[in-house]
């Protein structure tokens, strides 16, 4: 697989301070063609950020893809679209009970013999859209990075969601979620948005009858 990490050096930033984390999952195909029959099926699923919380299953997040004009939008993510994430417990008072990040960067490559295929969207901790408070409507700081990866190579699919610079976001301008994002942000660090992101990678690659290999 060489060529898969070239790609995602592109969509993937540099881990320079607080935590970071990798979750994935894979399958592996009877042959390239239908991984790569699986591989459309799967990123169509992974663009389809309102259907996540459908295929992660009930105790998981839910996710509603917004427009940049605020408005709740029903087709595959875009580049400055935001993300309304919705965890169990207290929400934040900044993001009007929601945690939110923006969609930074999108891009595809594939080859031309159907070996290799290849997604990454990645998104950053964000204001809800037109709001005019500065403040990041996160338990994360602004610097904190999620990419969402999907590559088929040969007969192998994998999906990935890479976390960076994780760091809790105790810079906002109200003191309760300061105190929310602080223990929030911690628990995230420790692993407990793994389960999370466990589901959501599954979900995505799921077939049935194929039996996961991670």
């Amino acid at each position: 697989m060489g060529k898969i990490p070239d790609m995602k050096q592109g969509i993937i930033p540099e881990q320079t301070e607080g935590g970071q984390s990798n979750t994935s999952s894979s399958i592996r195909a009877s042959s390239d063609q239908e991984a790569r029959a699986m591989y459309n099926v799967a990123r169509e699923r992974l663009l389809d950020v309102n259907n996540w919380h459908n295929i992660s299953g009930d105790l998981t997040a839910t996710f509603e893809l917004i427009s940049p004009n605020g408005e709740k939008v029903y087709r595959h993510a875009k580049e400055g679209d935001h993300i309304r994430i919705n965890i169990p417990g207290p929400g934040t008072s900044t993001g009007a009970g929601y945690d939110w990040v923006r969609v930074e960067k999108i891009e595809e490559q594939t080859d031309h013999n159907g070996v290799l295929s290849y997604l990454g969207m990645r998104v950053r901790p964000f204001k809800p859209p037109k709001d005019i408070d500065p403040d990041v409507a996160h338990f994360f700081q602004r610097d904190a990075t999620s990419s969402f990866i999907l590559t088929q190579y040969g007969a192998v699919l994998e999906a990935s969601v890479l976390g960076r610079n994780e760091k809790p976001n105790t810079d906002t301008s109200s003191f309760w979620d300061r105190v929310r994002n602080f223990f929030v942000g911690l628990g995230a660090m420790a692993g407990l948005s793994k389960a999370q992101w466990k589901a959501l990678v599954k979900g995505i690659i799921r077939v049935p009858g194929h039996s996961q290999m991670v």
